[in-house]
C-alpha cells in the first residue's frame, strides 16, 4: 500500500479488527461480561418441521430449501429433520394429521408449495398450530411473483411464517452487502440473507470500500483506482457521484427512508462526517473529531459513527463504548427488546460484538473466545445480527448470523471473509 488514501483507512481503523495478527485468544478480557456459549441459559426454542412433500418442480424445491433454511436460521425455532416426520409418502392433497406429528414432538407445522405459472411462480404457506387438535391450518397466505425472483418469493413466505408464529414479520427478503478481496483488488459483493446467490458488484480492479444500501436499493460505495483517493461510485458500473466537497469518501451510510446521506470525508488530514440530501448534492458537517468515520443512522434521527484514538463509537456525541477498548463497526438494531446499538471491540487478541442501548448502558457481550469477530450488520427485523469471525471452532471462519436473544445459535452463512458488512431493507 504506497497512497495516503490505504494509510488513512487503517488508522480509522476500517481494516483494523480482521487478519492474522488477531489470533484466537484462550483467556479473553472478562472485564466486558461474559457471554454462554453452549445456549444453556437459553429457553428451548418451539420445534417445527417443514412437511417433506414430494415436489411437482424446481420452484417447489426451491421454495421448500430456502424457507426451511431461513426458519433455522432464524434462531427462532428448532427445526426438525425430515427423517423425523410421520410415515409418508406426502403429496399436496395428504391430509395433515395433526396428532402423528405432535406424537414426534413438533409443535409448529408448516407446509410450502410452488406452481409455475408461464411467467411467474404461485406459492402458499400454511401454518398449523399442534397444540390444538384441528386439522385446518392456523394460518395460510398465498404469493406471486415474477420466476426470476423465486428465491425472494420464498424469503417473504418464510417472513410470513414468522409474523403468523411471532408477531414480528422476518427480515430474510433483502440482501447483504460487504467488500472483499479479489486478486489485487477489493470489490463489493452482494448475497441473499441466506448466504446464498453470491454475486460480485462493481469492478474487481479497483479497491472499494464501504458499500450501503441507498435510494431504489442501488448500492453506494467509495472507489479507489491505481490508488487515488476513494471516491463516491453508485451500482455495478461504479457510477460517479458529483459531490460538492472535495476530500477522499472513506465512510457512506443512508437512512432508512433513504432520503439522506452521510459521508466520513478525508480533506488535508483532517476527516469529518458530512450529512445530507440523499443526492449529495447539499451537504453539511455533522461531525469534526479526530478519525471520525464509519457514520451510521438510527430511529428517530439518531446517528453513530466512531472516532479518537483509541477508537470509540458515539451516539449523537456521546461516547458509549466501554473506555480502554478499541471500538469499530456501530450498527443499531431496533428489536424486540429495545433499540440497541451493536459493535465491534478488541479483546486482547481478538475481537468481540457487545451490545448496549443507545446511550450506552446495559453492555452484553455477544462472543467470547471465539477468534475475531467484526463489522456486525443488523437485520431489518432487529432480530438477528450478521457479522464475520475468523473463528476455529465449529464450521470454522466465515460470514455468520445469529439471534441478539440467543448468541449461542449463531450460525454460518458461509465461507465468505470480508469487510464493512450492511444489511438491506426488506425488498418491496
Amino acid at each position: 500500500m504506497q497512497s495516503w488514501s490505504y494509510g488513512i483507512l487503517l488508522a480509522l481503523g476500517v481494516c483494523a479488527l480482521t487478519g492474522p495478527a488477531l489470533a484466537e485468544s484462550p483467556k479473553p478480557d472478562e472485564s466486558l461480561g461474559t457471554v454462554d456459549v453452549d445456549g444453556g441459559s437459553s429457553a428451548p426454542p418451539q420445534k417445527l418441521a417443514v412437511v417433506p412433500l414430494l415436489t411437482k418442480g424446481n420452484a417447489d424445491t426451491l421454495a421448500q430449501l430456502v424457507v426451511r433454511r431461513d426458519l433455522e436460521l432464524s434462531g427462532q425455532f428448532d427445526v426438525t429433520a425430515d427423517a423425523n416426520a410421520p410415515k409418508g409418502p406426502f403429496l399436496r392433497e395428504t391430509p395433515i394429521d395433526p396428532k402423528a406429528w405432535r406424537d414426534k414432538g413438533v409443535d409448529l407445522l408448516v407446509r410450502v408449495v410452488a406452481d409455475e405459472q408461464a411467467t411467474t411462480v404461485k406459492l402458499r404457506v400454511d401454518v398449523w398450530l399442534l397444540v390444538s387438535s384441528k386439522k385446518d391450518p392456523a394460518f395460510s397466505r398465498s404469493f406471486e411473483i415474477p420466476t426470476a425472483q423465486a428465491r425472494l418469493g420464498a424469503h417473504r413466505v418464510a417472513d410470513a411464517v414468522l409474523e403468523a408464529v411471532t408477531g414480528r414479520a422476518g427480515g430474510f427478503a433483502s440482501r447483504l452487502a460487504f467488500t472483499a478481496r479479489v486478486g489485487k483488488g477489493q470489490q463489493v459483493f452482494l448475497v441473499d440473507a441466506d448466504g446464498f446467490d453470491l454475486q460480485g458488484h462493481g469492478p474487481a480492479t479497483d479497491t472499494a470500500v464501504s458499500p450501503a444500501f441507498g435510494p431504489e436499493d442501488e448500492v453506494y460505495y467509495a472507489s479507489s483506482t491505481d490508488f487515488g483517493p476513494f471516491r463516491l461510485v453508485r451500482g455495478p458500473l461504479a457510477t460517479k457521484v458529483t459531490l460538492p466537497i472535495p476530500g477522499s469518501v472513506l465512510g457512506v451510510a443512508f437512512d432508512a427512508a433513504r432520503t439522506h446521506v452521510a459521508l466520513a470525508v478525508m480533506h488535508e488530514g483532517v476527516s469529518q462526517i458530512w450529512w445530507g440530501d440523499a443526492g449529495a448534492k447539499s451537504l453539511a458537517s455533522k461531525v469534526k473529531a479526530p478519525l471520525a468515520n464509519h457514520p451510521v443512522f438510527g430511529p428517530l434521527g439518531k446517528m453513530a459513527w466512531v472516532a479518537g484514538s483509541p477508537p470509540r463509537v458515539f451516539v449523537d456525541g456521546k461516547a458509549i463504548s466501554p473506555p480502554g477498548f478499541a471500538a469499530s463497526a456501530p450498527t443499531f438494531c431496533d428489536s424486540p427488546r429495545g433499540l440497541l446499538v451493536v459493535f465491534t471491540v478488541g479483546v486482547g487478541k481478538d475481537a468481540d460484538l457487545v451490545a448496549t442501548d443507545s446511550a450506552g448502558s446495559g453492555i452484553t457481550r455477544l462472543t467470547q473466545a471465539q477468534g475475531a469477530n467484526s463489522y456486525p450488520a443488523c437485520s431489518p427485523d432487529g432480530r438477528l445480527v450478521a457479522f464475520f469471525s475468523t473463528r476455529a471452532s465449529g464450521k470454522g471462519p466465515g460470514l455468520y448470523v445469529m439471534p441478539i436473544a440467543a448468541p449461542a445459535r449463531a450460525q454460518r452463512l458461509g465461507s465468505m471473509e470480508g469487510e464493512s458488512l450492511r444489511w438491506s431493507g426488506v425488498i418491496p
